[in-house]
């Protein structure tokens, strides 16, 4: 449960250099900076979700908000920010306080800030592997374009051999067999991805964490079912400004053409809620993943950038 705390005054948190452990009391205070400021990166589920080995620490500096984060790969600490206040100070003294610590770059660094950073004091370096990919409602419901044909084909195929007996609804988290039936898709996910445990361990803990929280989250659930057989979901959350994000989507791949049919079908319920794009957050350099990401034609990006002081 949420303490009685609900203040959302940034000033509530540690001032700089002092942190504190993330937890889930910090939801509101978070989520009043990082709605200004779209980046899957400051987003309070996607922070909560994916610190399962609890090591991410927030603190304001100059009323913008500073975490302390390691990578979801590498698991090598870093500092990051976001905010607009007191930009070139801010940035001396994070980058001087990290050099201190050995990480002399910060990172994730998203381009509204970015863009107020003096690039003869500081050198800026875009991060492709994190920029966030910003898709369009419409073009995914629609799969007008000749761009989808590829995807409008596979999800013909799906809805040619498995449509007759397929339901698509928003889920119910609350639910102990709703809940089940997630477990399952990840696990029939994993074995057709030939996966191990090791290489699931932490987006599993990362999706149960949503499961458990999700109330307090915001987290909400899409799902597929075949035959009353749930075969794939996607949570995500709506923020505002008419923007949904994607924090996890998984299928069972013996379905073919199940992952665009769950992209249009949940386009088409986004539509109904008034929500117009969708941050699919970033692909981390993973190849594959880069791919398939792409694949969705994406109308944008929100860019990030490594910053590194130079003088």
């Amino acid at each position: 449960m949420l303490s009685t705390r609900r203040s959302i005054d940034i000033n509530t948190l540690p001032i700089f250099p002092e942190f504190t452990k993330l937890s889930i009391d910090h939801r509101d205070v978070l989520s009043s900076i990082s709605n200004k400021f779209p980046s899957s990166d400051f987003n309070f589920a996607g922070l909560f979700t994916w610190d399962v080995d609890e090591v991410v620490m927030v603190s304001s500096l100059n009323d913008n908000l500073v975490i302390c984060s390691s990578d979801y790969l590498t698991h090598t600490k870093f500092y990051s920010f976001i905010g607009d206040n007191k930009i070139d100070n801010t940035i001396k003294t994070l980058t001087d306080y990290a050099k201190h610590q050995g990480e002399a770059t910060l990172r994730l660094i998203t381009q509204s800030v970015a863009q107020h950073i003096n690039s003869d004091l500081y050198e800026l370096k875009e991060d492709r592997d994190n920029h966030d990919y910003i898709l369009s409602v419409k073009d995914l419901m629609d799969f007008k374009s000749n761009k989808y044909r590829g995807k409008k084909n596979l999800h013909n195929r799906f809805l040619n051999n498995f449509g007759g007996k397929a339901k698509e609804i928003e889920l119910e988290i609350n639910k102990t067999t709703v809940r089940e039936d997630i477990e399952k898709v990840l696990l029939s996910w994993q074995k057709s991805r030939n996966k191990q445990p090791s290489e699931v361990k932490d987006e599993f803990i990362a999706i149960r964490r949503a499961l458990e929280h999700h109330e307090v989250l915001g987290m909400k659930a899409f799902g597929v079912y075949h035959d009353d057989r749930l075969i794939a979901f996607t949570l995500f959350e709506i923020l505002p400004n008419k923007v949904a994000i994607i924090h996890f989507d998984k299928a069972n791949v013996e379905f073919v053409g199940i992952f665009e049919h769950l992209k249009h079908s949940f386009a088409k319920h986004l539509w109904t809620l008034g929500v117009e794009t969708i941050n699919y957050e970033q692909d981390l350099g993973i190849e594959g993943l880069r791919r398939a990401k792409e694949s969705y034609h994406p109308v944008e990006y929100i860019k990030k950038y490594t910053v590194t002081r130079i003088k």
